[in-house]
């Protein structure tokens, strides 16, 4: 288990997608976010983050009210993605219909504004810590795959006894 209390919060080469209409908050999580090392993109709408998102992104920070696309139906856009990046949704107008909704279309975490640098760091680190799982977990499915063929080839005889049957 990862202390993320002890940690100095390290998100070189993170990309991470901020989303929200108000222009002071994402500049807020761009310094914090980039003082961490992690390259950070800003969309003030739903449908221009949508437009970035064709690009990898390891990190969505999403708004829940925004224009022309609410936080919400971004969720389920995103997700459709081939490799959806993890999804933390922000909001000052926080219930629990909404914090509800967002997990269930796929989000991470739900945090509310307002919210301090440090709370939000911590989100960020630990929905990265998971990515990272989720990749490795992924790699290691796929090289199980690869051992259990190669050991079911194993057990059928030699390639040159096969193909000369």
């Amino acid at each position: 288990m990862i202390d993320v209390e002890d940690s100095a919060f390290d998100l070189q080469g993170v990309r991470i997608l901020v989303a929200d209409d108000q222009g002071a908050i994402r500049e807020l999580l761009s310094d914090v976010l980039e003082n961490q090392g992690a390259e950070v993109c800003l969309a003030g709408t739903g449908t221009s983050a949508l437009a970035l998102l064709s690009e990898p992104f390891d990190i969505l920070l999403t708004d829940l009210k925004m224009p022309e696309m609410d936080g919400l139906e971004l969720i389920q856009r995103v997700t459709e993605l081939v490799e959806p990046p993890m999804i933390i949704m922000m909001t000052g107008y926080g219930t629990v219909d909404s914090a509800v909704e967002a997990m269930k279309l796929g989000a991470y975490d739900y945090v509310l504004k307002p919210f301090r640098p440090g709370d939000i760091s911590t989100v960020v680190f630990k929905a990265w810590r998971r990515r990272l799982e989720e990749r490795e977990n992924k790699i290691l499915k796929s090289q199980l795959g690869f051992y259990e063929l190669s050991q079911e080839l194993s057990r059928c005889g030699s390639l040159d006894s096969q193909l000369q049957s």
